[in-house]
């Protein structure tokens, strides 16, 4: 069992490597979790930021329809089809909401 032991204590001894103290400081900046978690907290915050910016800017929609019908030709109607287009831009802008989004720029 001794014998065992010894083979086990060499070979760790063998397969070690040595790491100055640079090397072990940046071991333990690149895997600590609290670091990590922290990195993608700032992240979140800052993407909260610029969403709570975004809400207090004008909101532009555009929309567009075209509409043909073909009907038979008879004596009765002398047009073959009828034809009809819509188009439409909307722009939203908040004029007062409370302060409520001034206040959740200034959380985030």
């Amino acid at each position: 069992m001794k014998p065992l032991i010894l083979f086990f204590l060499l070979l760790t001894f063998a397969l070690s490597q040595k790491l100055s103290l640079q090397n072990c400081i940046q071991f333990g900046l690149n895997n600590k979790s609290t670091l990590k978690s922290a990195s993608s907290g700032k992240s979140a915050a800052e993407q909260s930021v610029k969403t709570s910016f975004s809400n207090l800017l004008p909101s532009v929609g555009f929309s567009g329809n075209l509409n043909r019908t073909y009907f038979p030709k008879t004596d009765i109607s002398p047009t073959a089809h009828s034809q009809a287009m819509s188009a439409g831009i909307s722009v939203t802008q908040k004029v007062y909401d409370g302060g409520q989004t001034i206040n959740q720029l200034k959380q985030a």
